[in-house]
C-alpha cells in the first residue's frame, strides 16, 4: 500500500478547508489521483453525538468520552480511508485524529495526566479501532488573537443550533491551552509547520505555495519496495530499468509540474540489484542534494 494520507490541522479559521481544495486542485493539475475527506462528517448519521456536543445538549463531557464522538466518526469512514490507500491515492484530511489529541487533550492541565491521555487516545484510535496513521501533519499555526479575528467574521456553520460558534469555540481559555498543545505536537512529533501570519494572515496562494514545498517531498518520495515493484520482470532490464526509473523521480522531484505517468508493474528483483539499488540512492542523494525517503521518511 503505497497511498498517502495527508492531514491539515489548525485553530478554527486557520484556512485548513481552503488549504484542502487549493491542494487537491494542484495534485489534480500533475495528475496525481487524489480524494479529500472533512472530519467531522457534520450531517452524516456518524457525527450525531460530536454535533449534539458541541451544540451543548450532553453538558460537561470529559475529554475521554468526547473523544470517542469523534474517534467513532472517523471509524465509519476508516473502510473508505484503507481502500483510497490501497488504490494509491493521496489523501487530504481537513482535520483527523491530531484534533482529538489537541482540542480534548487542551481540557487537561496537568502534564502527566495529559501524557497519559494522548497515550491512551493513540491506542484506542490507532490500535483498537485500526485507523490508518497520517504520512504528513501540515499545521497551519495561526495566532490565537487572529484566528479569534477571523472567526468572527466567518460563515455560522449549518451544524450550530445556537449563535455562530460551537461549544468549543466559545471557549477562549480551551482555545488557548489546545494551541499549546498542537505547538508542542507540532515539535514532537515532526509535523510541518506553516507559518500563516505575521502581523497579518498571509494570502491563500502564499501559504499553499510554502504547503506544496512539503507535499511534493512526500508524493515523490520514493519507497525502495514501491520501486522494485515497478520493475520489469526480465531480471536482466531489472537493474538498468531501475536507473531510468530513479532518474525520472529524480527529474520529477524537481520539477514536479511534469505529469505522474503509469509505469509498468513487476515482481521481484534478486538481492545484488537491490545493494545496488541502495547505492544509486546514495550517488543521487549526493548529487542532488535532495535525499530520497521512504513513505515514513526513513532510509529504504
Amino acid at each position: 500500500m503505497t497511498g498517502k494520507l495527508i492531514v491539515f490541522e489548525g485553530l478554527d479559521s486557520s484556512g485548513k478547508a481552503t488549504q484542502t481544495q487549493l491542494l487537491l486542485k494542484r495534485l489534480k493539475k500533475h495528475n496525481i489521483p487524489a480524494e479529500t475527506i472533512d472530519f467531522p462528517q457534520y450531517h452524516h448519521w456518524s457525527a450525531v453525538f460530536v454535533e449534539k456536543y458541541l451544540n451543548n445538549e450532553f453538558g460537561h463531557v470529559d475529554p475521554y468520552k468526547a473523544s470517542l464522538f469523534y474517534a467513532l466518526d472517523r471509524y465509519a469512514a476508516a473502510k473508505k480511508l484503507n481502500e483510497w490507500l490501497e488504490q494509491d491515492k493521496i489523501i487530504i484530511a481537513n482535520r483527523y485524529t491530531p484534533a482529538n489529541q489537541a482540542y480534548q487533550g487542551g481540557k487537561i492541565k496537568d502534564a502527566e495526566k495529559r501524557k497519559q491521555f494522548l497515550a491512551w487516545l493513540d491506542n484506542m484510535e490507532h490500535n483498537i479501532l485500526s485507523l490508518p496513521r497520517p504520512t504528513l501533519v501540515i499545521y497551519l499555526h495561526v495566532p490565537l488573537e487572529i484566528s479569534q479575528k477571523l472567526l468572527e467574521t466567518r460563515r455560522p456553520k449549518e451544524y450550530i443550533k445556537v449563535g455562530n460558534k460551537d461549544l468549543h469555540e466559545k471557549d477562549i481559555n480551551l482555545l488557548r491551552s489546545t494551541k499549546e498543545v498542537y505547538d508542542t505536537l507540532a515539535q514532537d512529533q515532526n509535523w510541518r509547520t506553516i507559518e500563516c501570519a505575521a502581523d497579518n494572515m498571509l494570502s491563500k496562494e502564499q501559504i499553499n505555495e510554502k504547503v506544496w514545498e512539503e507535499v511534493r517531498k512526500i508524493v515523490y518520495s520514493i519507497s525502495l519496495f514501491s520501486l522494485i515493484r515497478l520493475l520489469p520482470v526480465k531480471s536482466s532490464q531489472s537493474f538498468t530499468s531501475f536507473l531510468c526509473l530513479i532518474a525520472y523521480r529524480t527529474f520529477a522531484y524537481h520539477f514536479p509540474v511534469l505529469p505522474n505517468p503509469l509505469l509498468p508493474r513487476a515482481v521481484a528483483v534478486n538481492s545484488s540489484n537491490t545493494n545496488c539499488a541502495r547505492a544509486t540512492l546514495l550517488i543521487i542523494t549526493c548529487a542532488t542534494r535532495s535525499p530520497f525517503r521512504t513513505i515514513n521518511g526513513s532510509w529504504p
